[in-house]
């Protein structure tokens, strides 16, 4: 009987070890297939995240280079009537040199990232901090910029065209007008700050800053 017994007990206790072996298996498998799942629906929701801030930027872009050309030509126009002593469409000069710089936030995908601390969205330390650079640093000299070229339009150009030019809700102004006042030293230093300003822009406002960090989101997914 004591020998019996002592089977029995072995064979409870190997049961009772297949018991915990199967429930901490069951466990683990458990856990495994949650990480699992968590992992695939955080490299989804990053895949997304980065999919939109890549829109945003592309957004941007194309704002951007609309700006950028418009910039161009009323430049062109600006200095062909300054050094070139053309005249054709002097009734435009206002049009061309009233544009202020205004810098539209396209970034409403950081934001949400920003604010929901969820910027470990983006798992790659190089180029989330390439993100998060541009967004604020980036963004702050636009800011900079923008407020400073606003007031210039504003205050100095608008005022002066206010002043010394009758004008329609076209913007448009009296040709022969702008000729004489072409020999007034003021509006020439207006036209000249206004050419310099707008290549300044030109040159600050780097769309290829862009592109390479499209790029770079696009091989993250």
């Amino acid at each position: 009987m004591g020998f019996l017994n002592k089977k029995r007990v072995s064979r409870s206790i190997l049961y009772f070890l297949a018991e915990i072996i199967i429930v901490v298996a069951g466990i683990f498998i458990a856990i495994l297939l949650n990480n699992w799942n968590e992992d695939r629906k955080k490299s989804a929701d990053s895949e997304q995240s980065l999919k939109r801030i890549a829109s945003d930027l592309k957004t941007e872009k194309l704002v951007f280079e609309q700006f950028k050309n418009q910039l161009k030509r009323s430049r062109k126009y600006l200095k062909g009537i300054l050094y070139e002593g053309k005249e054709d469409h002097l009734d435009s000069i206002y049009v061309h040199i009233s544009h202020a710089f205004r810098h539209y936030k396209m970034n409403a995908e950081y934001i949400n990232l920003k604010y929901s601390g969820r910027l470990g969205l983006i798992p790659n330390n190089v180029l989330r901090y390439n993100i998060v650079n541009y967004y604020e640093v980036y963004y702050s000299v636009y800011q900079e910029m923008s407020e400073g070229h606003k007031k210039f339009v504003n205050e100095d150009l608008h005022e002066y065209f206010q002043n010394e030019f009758p004008s329609d809700t076209t913007y448009l102004v009296d040709a022969e007008l702008v000729k004489q006042k072409l020999k007034d030293p003021k509006l020439v230093n207006l036209i000249k700050d206004q050419i310099t300003a707008y290549g300044s822009i030109n040159q600050s406002v780097q769309t290829s800053i862009i592109d390479t960090l499209v790029n770079r989101i696009k091989r993250e997914y």
